[in-house]
C-alpha cells in the first residue's frame, strides 16, 4: 500500500523489498519514499520491521527481494560505504560512540576526509547543533551521560550535513529533557533542508516533525499517506 508524492521524483524510494535474517522473514513487499526535502515518520509496535527498514536505507541488510533507489540511482546490495558516500547517514539505535576516544576525537574521525578546513567548518557546525559537548571536547566519550552520547552519535553525523538521515528509536533511554533537544535539533536540520526518515516507537515527536507517515505492522505497510489521515490506525497501531 503506497500513496503518491505530489510532484517530482522521491529521493529515496523502497520498491516492493522483502529482507529478513536467516529463515526469519522481517519485511514483506514494502514500498514507500521519502521526497527530497521532507521527512517520513515510519512507526509500528515493537517487531514491525522498522530497523530492518533503516538498514536497508543504509545497505547494512540486503533485500531478498526488490528494490533500493536513492536519488534516482539504483543502490540495492551496495555495501555500507558506497551508500554513506552517496548521501545516506545511518544514526542507529543505541549510542554508537567510541568510549576510549575523546569528543573531538570522534567527531575527526568521521569527518577526516573534509581536510583541516572542511573540519574546523564541520566541528563548528556539530558543537554549534550540540552546544552541551562543546564543553566536553577533551571528555572521552565513555564517561559521557546516556543522552549526552547520543548527542555525539548524531552531532558525527549532522556535522557534514547528509541528503538523506535515516534516525532509528532516539527516544530509547532519554530523559525527557534531553529528548526535546535532540528533537529541536532534528526540527533544525530539516529546516536546513536535510531530508529524513525518522523511526520511532514512540510517535508523537516524529509525527510532529514530519510531513508524512508509514505505518508498519508485521513487515507490511499499513498506511502511507499525510498524518492527518492516519484515522483509526493511529490508535490501533499507535495507541
Amino acid at each position: 500500500m503506497t500513496a503518491p508524492l505530489p510532484g517530482g521524483t522521491p529521493l529515496l524510494e523502497l520498491r516492493g523489498v522483502s529482507a529478513g535474517y536467516g529463515p526469519y522473514r522481517a519485511l514483506f513487499d514494502v514500498s514507500l519514499e521519502v521526497a527530497e526535502a521532507s521527512t517520513v515518520a515510519l512507526l509500528g509496535p515493537n517487531g514491525a520491521g522498522k530497523t530492518t527498514v533503516a538498514r536497508l536505507c543504509s545497505g547494512l541488510v540486503r533485500p531478498t527481494s526488490g528494490r533500493v533507489v536513492f536519488a534516482g540511482a539504483e543502490i540495492t546490495g551496495l555495501p555500507p560505504w558506497r551508500i554513506a558516500r552517496a548521501g545516506v547517514s545511518h544514526a542507529p539505535e543505541g549510542r554508537s560512540v567510541f568510549a576510549s576516544l575523546t569528543v573531538e576525537e570522534n567527531l575527526a574521525l568521521e569527518l577526516a576526509s573534509l581536510g583541516r578546513r572542511g573540519m574546523a567548518s564541520a566541528l563548528a557546525r556539530a558543537y554549534d547543533l550540540f552546544p552541551q559537548l562543546s564543553g566536553r571536547r577533551r571528555q572521552l566519550a565513555g564517561t559521557l551521560s546516556g543522552g549526552e552520547q547520543r548527542m555525539l552519535m548524531l552531532a558525527r553525523v549532522l556535522a557534514h550535513p547528509p541528503r538523506l538521515l535515516v534516525v532509528d528509536e532516539l527516544s530509547l533511554g532519554l530523559a525527557p529533557v534531553v529528548l526535546e533537544q535532540v528533537y529541536a535539533t532534528l526540527h533544525t536540520v530539516r529546516d536546513a533542508g536535510t531530508s529524513m526518515l525518522v523511526i520511532e516507537q514512540h510517535a508523537s515527536h516524529a509525527l510532529a516533525l514530519a510531513d508524512r507517515v508509514v505505518v508498519l505492522d508485521k513487515g507490511t505497510v499499513m498506511y502511507a499517506g499525510p498524518t492527518a489521515e492516519l484515522g483509526d490506525l493511529r490508535t490501533r497501531f499507535l495507541g
